[in-house]
């Protein structure tokens, strides 16, 4: 009897075989969760992209002893809106004084 057909020999492929499959199964068990986790984002990260149509991509305060309520802008997708009534009359003006272009309107941004 030789040692590659001996139990011993049997018993020890065979574990390895099962070891080897066993690690398999849990190697595609987890691809396919990550793959649906992927997949879920895949679907959500497209509904996070039209909050851009509401929600500002950029927000700028400008704090000053001359004003008592700090100014401010919001850059939104579609254009830029001041946070109160005025503010963005007051940043071009001081855009100007110190030599800065004035901000564009809405329909010229893009």
């Amino acid at each position: 009897m030789s040692l590659k057909t001996g139990p011993l020999f049997k018993r020890i492929t065979y574990g390895l075989l099962k070891k080897l499959e066993d690690s398999r199964l849990r190697r595609n068990d987890i691809k396919l969760v990550f793959m649906k986790k992927a997949s879920i984002i895949m679907m959500i990260g497209p509904l996070f992209l039209l909050g851009l149509f509401s929600f500002p991509l950029w927000n700028i305060t400008l704090g000053a002893p001359q004003y008592p309520e700090p100014l401010g802008m919001n850059i939104h997708i579609d254009g830029i809106r001041d946070m109160n009534e005025f503010d963005l009359q007051n940043i071009d003006g001081l855009n100007h004084y110190i030599g800065m272009r004035t901000l564009p309107k809405s329909g010229d941004m893009w």
